[in-house]
């Protein structure tokens, strides 16, 4: 809106009005009446006055002979949608802005109108950016995450795992995986039901999560087996985390009756850089945890293996 907006009272003279507006370059004159609007005289009516014989203009025209009347306004509460339905269905590019008690108090334009509509529509979308933005944050956040246990699921291990073994590979930097695997998993589905399996495995992540360092990154590889991640961590370091976690999970008294060992227990097969030899790719480290794994599974479950 523009506060500073010129008017005069309909008795105005039509030459002062036009000698005013081309002086001062308005493109309108608000009429009024005691300060309430009661008529506009913009371009297109002095273009009806050039028109007109040069002796009308002499006969004592006033601005209320030539004004546009009556006069469209919008209130000062309004908004910018307002102000542009009003200009569309009226036709015009000048809207008199009103108080409560209808006195004028400025004037919007159709220069104003686009101008604010631009910032709003600015606004607007970089509102929406933002939103789709997080959107596309939080999905992508989603697609790395396992649903049921809430950590990274197989697509992520596999980045991670690429990154840590080009970090080996190029810089020499240790790192160890731990392979997990709930032991009698299946039989515990079988006599206690899938809900209450799903509910193990997320006790089992809690525990590990529980157990680990802040860094150490697990994810679920598949089924009833995790994958933990030491970064900055030699074989007999993961040894060592490998063993304390067996000893939680056993510590946890989860009754399963068709275990060897009566309570829920999980067997740990583990890998690292430096240590395992022939390998040459990520996926070569995790064959050498899923071996160790395998060791530990027939030597009697509840154990930690360890690649050799």
């Amino acid at each position: 809106m523009t506060p500073k907006v010129v008017s005069v009272e309909p008795d105005t003279p039509i030459l002062e009005v036009v000698g005013r507006m081309h002086a001062q370059r308005f493109s309108c004159i608000v009429v009024c009446v005691e300060n309430l609007p009661v008529g506009i005289v913009s371009e297109r009516d002095v273009v009806a006055i050039a028109a007109s014989p040069l002796s009308t203009a002499q006969t004592g025209m006033t601005a209320g002979d030539f004004m546009s009347a009556p006069v469209t306004t919008i209130e000062t509460t309004a908004t910018v949608d307002d102000a542009i339905e009003k200009i569309q269905q009226a036709r015009i590019r000048h809207l008199p802005v009103v108080d409560a008690r209808g006195q004028l108090v400025g004037l919007v334009t159709q220069t104003d109108i686009v101008r604010a509509y631009r910032t709003h529509m600015e606004a607007i979308v970089a509102e929406r950016t933002a939103q789709l933005a997080e959107a596309n944050k939080e999905l992508e956040a989603l697609s790395r995450e396992d649903g049921l246990l809430g950590i990274g699921n197989r697509r992520a291990m596999e980045e991670s795992l690429a990154q840590f073994y080009e970090l080996a590979i190029r810089y020499g930097r240790p790192y160890s995986i731990v392979l997990c695997d709930v032991d009698y998993f299946k039989p515990y589905n079988d006599r206690y039901g899938h809900p209450a399996g799903d509910q193990i495995l997320k006790r089992l992540t809690r525990q590990i999560e529980q157990t680990v360092r802040g860094v150490d990154q697990l994810y679920r590889y598949g089924g009833e087996e995790l994958l933990l991640i030491l970064p900055e961590t030699q074989l007999s370091g993961g040894a060592i985390t490998a063993h304390r976690i067996c000893i939680a999970i056993h510590e946890l008294a989860i009754p399963h009756e068709d275990s060897c060992h009566g309570v829920v227990t999980i067997s740990c097969g583990l890998a690292g850089l430096p240590g395992a030899s022939g390998v040459r790719s990520w996926l070569d480290l995790v064959k050498c945890a899923d071996q160790a794994l395998y060791r530990a599974k027939r030597e009697g479950r509840n154990r930690v293996s360890v690649d050799e």
